[in-house]
């Protein structure tokens, strides 16, 4: 009879700590995940300023070349057009690669976790 109860409590036992196991391993994949994709979020914010800097540089060059403002809005349209679209690229971009488990986190959260 003891016996069974030892049996009991060890099966008991090692059932909670898998579960508790799988529980933390979820957990701690979602985290990552998160952190990853807010610092890729975090890096393409950055780099969507560092364009615009650099279009406003080669504006100022081709004033300088002496291009009138006809000219220099031809050509820089495109560049203009894909900085303004650039924070929905890279939200696409980032959650195309997520796994799709993590769809319904995504279309459910407030973006806490995203926040510096």
């Amino acid at each position: 009879m003891e016996i069974t109860y030892s049996l009991f409590w060890f099966v008991t036992g090692a059932a909670l700590a898998r579960a508790l196991s799988f529980y933390m391993m979820q957990r701690q994949q979602r985290d990552a995940i998160v952190n990853i994709m807010s610092q890729f979020l975090a890096i393409s914010v950055d780099l969507g300023e560092q364009l615009k800097a650099a279009l406003d540089m080669k504006k100022n060059f081709l004033r300088e070349s002496g291009a009138n403002s006809e000219d220099i809005e031809q050509v820089c349209k495109t560049e203009e057009e894909l900085i303004d679209k650039w924070s929905v690229i890279c939200t696409s971009i980032v959650l195309k690669g997520a796994p799709q488990s993590y769809m319904r986190y995504f279309q459910n959260t407030n973006f806490k976790d995203f926040k510096n």
